[in-house]
Parts: C-alpha cells; sequence; structure tokens
C-alpha cells in the first residue's frame, strides 16, 4: 500500500492560511481571550486528558509472510462483531514545550474468502496496540497556533490466522510482532470563537528504520462546554508498511469522539 503523505502538504499550508485570510496579526493572545489547550505560553504547568472512542475501518494486508491475510472491515463489521478502539491522549505543557503522547487499542476480526486453491476462507482476530510519545515546540502563536512535532510509534499486533478449505485448510497460525517508529510533524489549531476550535495535525515516520512508511492525519473541531472540559470529534487516519518476515501493510481510519479535560 503506497503512502500519499504529499495530501499533508496542502491541508497543512490552507489550514495556516486562516488567520491571513483574515487580515489577523499573529501575537500572543491575552490572558484572558479564550485559546486552545495549554497555549497562554505562561511558565505554569498545564495537562490535557482525552479520552476517545475511534470507530475505525481497517483494510489492507496482515501476517506471516506469504501466509499473510487480507484485511478489509468496515465500522458496520466492527460494531456487528462487538469491537471497538479506544483512544486516549494526554498532554503535558509549560511554555511553548509540550510532551504528548497517545494510546491506542484496536481489538478487530475478519474473514475473506478469495483465496483460489490456498483456501476457501481465512479467518483473521487481531488485537493492536499503538503509543505515540512525542515532543512538540510551538513556533506560532495567537488565534492559529503551529507546532513542530518529534517523536516514535510504538505498534505492537497479535493475530490469530485460520484457514478452511483448500491446500492450507485447517491451518492455524498465531504471529506477534511489534516496532517503533520514528516520526516528525505539524500541529496547527484555531480559534474561530470563544467556543468553537479546530485542530490539523500531520506526521510521517517509518523512514526504513522498522516500517517503510507510516503516516497519519488527523483533523478535528472542538466545543468548549466549560473552561476545563470541551467535546471533540474528527477524523483519523492511519497508514503504516511495514515489510519484514511479518507483514503489516494496511489503513486504519474513522472519526473519533470524545472529551478533553484541561487542569
Amino acid at each position: 500500500m503506497k503512502p500519499h503523505h504529499l495530501t499533508i502538504v496542502p491541508l497543512l499550508a490552507a489550514f495556516a492560511l486562516l488567520p491571513l485570510q483574515a487580515g489577523e496579526e499573529y501575537s500572543a493572545i491575552p490572558p484572558d481571550e479564550p485559546y486552545f489547550a495549554g497555549s497562554s505560553g505562561s511558565g505554569d504547568w498545564e495537562v490535557t486528558l482525552s479520552p476517545f472512542a475511534w470507530f475505525t475501518e481497517m483494510k489492507g494486508i496482515v501476517g506471516e509472510g506469504a501466509l499473510a491475510a487480507p484485511v478489509d472491515v468496515d465500522f458496520g463489521d466492527i460494531w456487528d462483531n462487538g469491537e471497538m478502539a479506544f483512544l486516549a491522549a494526554a498532554e503535558v505543557r509549560r511554555g511553548r514545550w509540550s510532551l504528548q503522547t497517545i494510546l491506542v487499542w484496536l481489538d478487530l476480526s475478519a474473514s475473506d474468502t478469495n483465496g483460489g486453491l490456498a483456501y476457501d476462507s481465512v479467518g483473521l482476530d487481531m488485537e493492536q496496540t499503538i503509543l505515540d510519545l512525542r515532543l512538540a515546540y510551538r513556533i506560532l502563536e495567537g488565534r492559529t497556533s503551529a507546532e513542530l512535532v518529534a517523536g516514535a510509534r510504538y505498534m505492537a499486533v497479535d493475530a490469530d490466522t485460520s484457514f478452511r478449505g483448500g491446500l492450507l485448510g485447517g491451518t492455524k497460525i498465531h504471529e506477534s510482532e511489534d516496532w517503533i517508529d520514528p516520526l516528525v510533524g505539524v500541529r496547527l489549531s484555531h480559534e474561530f470563537n470563544d467556543k468553537w476550535h479546530g485542530v490539523l495535525h500531520g506526521d510521517y515516520g517509518g523512514f526504513g528504520v522498522s516500517s517503510d512508511s507510516a503516516w497519519e492525519v488527523f483533523g478535528g473541531l472542538g466545543y468548549r462546554v466549560t473552561d476545563s472540559v470541551t467535546i471533540f470529534g474528527g477524523y483519523r487516519y492511519l497508514e503504516v508498511d511495514y515489510d519484514r518476515d511479518f507483514i503489516f501493510d494496511a489503513e486504519i481510519k474513522g472519526f473519533v469522539l470524545g472529551a478533553q479535560f484541561e487542569f
């Protein structure tokens, strides 16, 4: 699955031009102005915790070499099977620097019937854990802010594959694999008014260190209910091309819905 990471650039550029289109000057926001998640630029420590549900779809290939199984499941399939992906994010900020972490847990099952002589059908039960750790530095402050991001993404996959019929009928394989990818990216946020704000994040990683490539785009809107609570929704797309003895060449995407709590 070939990455299309060049599409991140125009998206981020268009988002960053919002204040220019409105004739806005870039400047530090006064303390009494609303702003997103720890943006005052003060020396105080600020913490944001964000639990989310991720309504995922997944498409790709997962498994051991020639026995890797195709995966093509939409959210309806995952919902019908009583499965779900959960996402939790935390951020600690002081001034322009912040440390960000995102934990994702995904549980899904899939089946395929296009195996030809090899099999009549194949079933895949998979659990996946994704952990991002990022260091960010804010290079732009104002109603639109911009941050440079660098860090690492840990991925762990635990998969059970069962073949039925054909030459591989009765074959069952249990596989576990984990790896770490470096990543770099940009995060932009914009205050539309005292209630609504938007966020756009893009990163690219892998660089052949573990994955050949891995990239992600996230965009969302938040509605501030109180000074410390925001309801947030958006869309997250992650694509990974990991091809060693174990193959994980897949895209994971879907809407997210949750809340942010600021301390």
